[in-house]
């Protein structure tokens, strides 16, 4: 995913696709997202958190064998948070329009989609030129208009 011509800063990193690299995957994403200028405690930082948490999940579950790196990215609009997860498998997950009970899957999905319709965002999937990967996308609006740091500032955080 390449951030928008409106995106003022974004942040990138790639994991191996394991499952050690969830919990490593929410910490960098965490410190992305404060420093992009969200709250940690702002609801649309825990959603963001929670969907980076299953879509990484997902990366290593079903495309660990096929991908071995999931690359996330974390982008600032003036009013809206981009998250990007990319893998190097084919298969395009089917984001789900109803929840479904009695569905044994899919429920990662269920929850990502759910909080994003919630918070009036939108998700969906974008194949590799190739074909043989995919990013999942989700955007997310953000309560109030983001001030882009000077590059120096920026540089000096990264």
């Amino acid at each position: 995913m390449t951030p928008t011509s409106d995106a003022c800063h974004f942040h990138r990193f790639t994991f191996p696709t394991r499952p050690a690299s969830v919990p490593k995957a929410l910490r960098r994403t965490s410190a992305a997202l404060t420093d992009l200028g969200l709250c940690p405690n702002a609801e649309v930082t825990q959603s963001s958190l929670l969907i980076i948490s299953e879509l990484v999940t997902n990366s290593v579950v079903h495309a660990g064998h096929r991908s071995p790196q999931v690359r996330i990215t974390v982008a600032v609009e003036r009013r809206h948070l981009i998250l990007a997860v990319h893998d190097r498998h084919p298969q395009r997950p089917v984001l789900p329009t109803s929840s479904d009970a009695t569905a044994t899957g899919g429920r990662g999905l269920r929850i990502i989609c759910d909080l994003t319709h919630t918070a009036g965002g939108s998700a969906w999937t974008v194949p590799d030129p190739d074909e043989v990967g995919k990013t999942v996308l989700v955007r997310l609006p953000r309560s109030r208009p983001y001030r882009c740091r000077s590059t120096h500032e920026a540089a000096q955080r990264l």
